[in-house]
């Protein structure tokens, strides 16, 4: 199930299958960036080394 909307952060996907999550996740991670202000958002006061490592992790992370 792949839902996506308005959020507070701008357009947002919730992606709830394993074939999606692969899709995202593994397969075609470039395609799937997220901007400044998303990474600013979800790192504030959150160490790099964190339970939060997969909100914030970008391209081959």
């Amino acid at each position: 199930m792949i839902v996506t909307g308005p959020s507070l952060i701008g357009e947002t996907a919730l992606v709830n299958d394993p074939a999606g999550i692969r899709r995202v996740l593994v397969d075609n991670v470039g395609n799937y960036e997220k901007d400044h202000l998303h990474l600013r958002i979800l790192s504030a006061g959150a160490p790099e080394n964190t339970a939060m490592g997969l909100l914030v992790a970008t391209g081959e992370q």
